[in-house]
Order: structure tokens, then sequence, then C-alpha cells
């Protein structure tokens, strides 16, 4: 098993709401389980400001599956939570970025 570390992110809408959407969907992919999760705290918007602040949460995982099917599965779970893709550094419904996958 691989540990990995996510970052979630998300600033429209009821913003816990979609964090726990976003746990959730890591629960149930392939060959991982999620280890523990930091609390919640607010972030300043970067790049593009003229949009609400960000609710972000750290999230450890422990999964067999590659660095590419834990991005696929990231990418796959910000869709069905519903992610509506604005423009560049826009806001989100749901953002799951990989930031750690073992030492890469």
């Amino acid at each position: 098993m691989i540990t990995a570390y996510l970052l979630l992110g998300s600033n429209v809408g009821r913003r816990e709401h979609y964090l726990g959407q976003a746990r959730q969907e890591i629960e149930s992919w392939h060959r991982t389980k999620m280890a523990r999760a930091s609390s919640l705290w607010e972030t300043a918007p970067e790049g593009y400001l003229k949009q609400r602040r960000f609710f972000n949460q750290a999230v450890e995982i422990k999964t067999e599956l590659s660095a590419m099917a834990v991005l696929f599965w990231a990418k796959k779970s910000e869709i069905v939570i519903g992610r509506r893709r604005r423009f560049f550094q826009g806001p989100r419904e749901i953002d799951i970025d990989l930031l750690l996958y073992g030492r890469q």
C-alpha cells in the first residue's frame, strides 16, 4: 500500500457539504482506504480574487492504485460531485488535488 495525500477545496455553495461528498467518494475508490483527514481551514483564493474564500481539507489515503489512477479517480469524483468548470482559477464546487504519492 502506498500512502498518498490529497487536498480538497470548495468555494461554491455549501462548502462543507461538498468536502463531505468528496470524502465519501474517496472511500468508494477501488483498493483505497482513507486513513485520516485534517480539520477544515479557510483560505483566500489565488489568481482570480473576485470569488468566495475556500474551505480546504487534507486527506491521507492508503492505496494500491498508481498515481495516474488516483488522479483519474479524483477527476471522476469531481464530476460525480458536480464540479462545473467556469474558467481558469475560477470558483469550484469541489477540487481534489494529489499532493504527494509515496515520495513523489
